[in-house]
């Protein structure tokens, strides 16, 4: 079988260079949608609150508004599943994966900085090691803490939305139909 171009006129050290720097900006990214997602959470859990709030003190003023009743649950739970999706409970993040010598309950593990320097050089001697350490990383990044939290955002969203289509249609049922629309 031929070697291809990239394989023999690359040198070694550029090419590890490479696979470092993809390995980095796969790390990079998965942190980066991280990041968007608690920006999507937090503008959830905003409007839930605010809805859930206004609602509520509507609702009393109101006597009983079945609109302003289901605006209140939906977004009361809309709220609760966006504060879990914050920090996901530990049954969906914990599941006894291996961890990466770059998870901090990991690094916490080691008795000194320099039994942790150790360990890093020994991992660091060769790129397969090093590799297998961002792989473990990615991958519990991806599966236990990313996943779980989608999983919760998406719930969150998905009641604020519901709620908030309910209780219009409940609104107009009543407009339309001239009844008061209380419980």
């Amino acid at each position: 079988m031929e070697e291809s171009f990239h394989n023999t006129h690359i040198p070694e050290e550029k090419t590890e260079k490479l696979r470092g720097d993809f390995l980095e900006s796969i790390f990079s990214h998965v942190a980066e949608s991280t990041q968007h997602l608690d920006h999507q959470i937090n503008i959830v859990i905003g409007i839930s609150v605010a809805a859930f709030i206004l609602s509520e003190s509507a609702f009393e003023k109101e006597h009983g508004s079945i609109s302003l009743f289901i605006t209140m649950i939906f977004a009361g739970a809309s709220a609760v599943f966006g504060l879990l999706a914050v920090h996901p409970p530990k049954f969906m993040r914990k599941r006894g994966q291996p961890e990466s010598l770059l998870y901090r309950k990991k690094i916490e593990s080691f008795n000194s900085p320099k039994e942790y320097e150790i360990a890093l050089t020994e991992t660091m001697k060769n790129s397969k090691n090093t590799r297998e350490q961002y792989a473990i990383e990615i991958y519990n990044l991806c599966k236990y803490y990313y996943s779980p939290k989608r999983q919760l955002f998406h719930i969150s969203r998905k009641f604020l939305i519901s709620g908030i289509t309910l209780s219009l249609l409940t609104f107009i049922y009543h407009f339309l139909t001239g009844t008061s629309g209380a419980l």
